[in-house]
């Protein structure tokens, strides 16, 4: 702690405010970290996304996919229309757009439909293994060896973690 500062953990940050101050984003658990795996559609009635992050964990947030992902621009100097103008820009890419969350971290993702599309899961470029079909229907397969069910071909979900790869550049 310095002076009269309080440290407030936010992610595998930590932020720093004067005695009093309060940041918007304080309390805000729908973090994007280097842990994140994917943001999907919740179908509770009381939610609208659940996080899932390489330790199993499956955590649910009344706030929307877009609003999350704008947050995590936002506390790394940036926000979701901009970095998504500026990919568009870069790499002509107009559809489904690749976010660069965090270039600096290498925090990447992809939406598997428009992203404003209720159904739209975002997935988190390097956690991805493999995608695969099984019983006629399409997963993604994680490094840590979760799968989940995506409403998508291999080949379009091949094209945009490719396209990803592309903004890491």
């Amino acid at each position: 702690m310095i002076g009269n500062s309080k440290e407030y953990p936010l992610g595998e940050i930590n932020y720093k405010f004067g005695e009093g101050e309060v940041c918007c984003l304080e309390k805000a658990k729908n973090f994007i970290t280097l842990s994140t795996m994917a943001l999907v559609p919740a179908y509770d009635g009381k939610n609208q996304t659940i996080i899932f992050d390489q330790s199993g964990n499956q955590v649910s947030y009344p706030h929307s996919k877009l609003k999350i992902l704008d947050d995590a621009c936002l506390v790394r100097a940036s926000s979701y229309d901009g970095r998504i103008k500026a990919v568009r820009k870069a790499l002509h890419y107009f559809n489904k757009t690749p976010l660069m969350i965090c270039p600096q971290d290498s925090i990447y993702a992809l939406p598997t439909i428009s992203p404003q599309d209720y159904n739209c899961i975002w997935l988190f470029h390097h956690h991805i293994q493999e995608f695969f079909k099984e019983e006629n229907k399409t997963y993604v397969s994680f490094k840590n060896g979760d799968r989940l069910l995506v409403n998508n071909s291999i080949y379009s979900l091949h094209k945009q973690w490719e396209r990803t790869a592309n903004t890491r550049i």
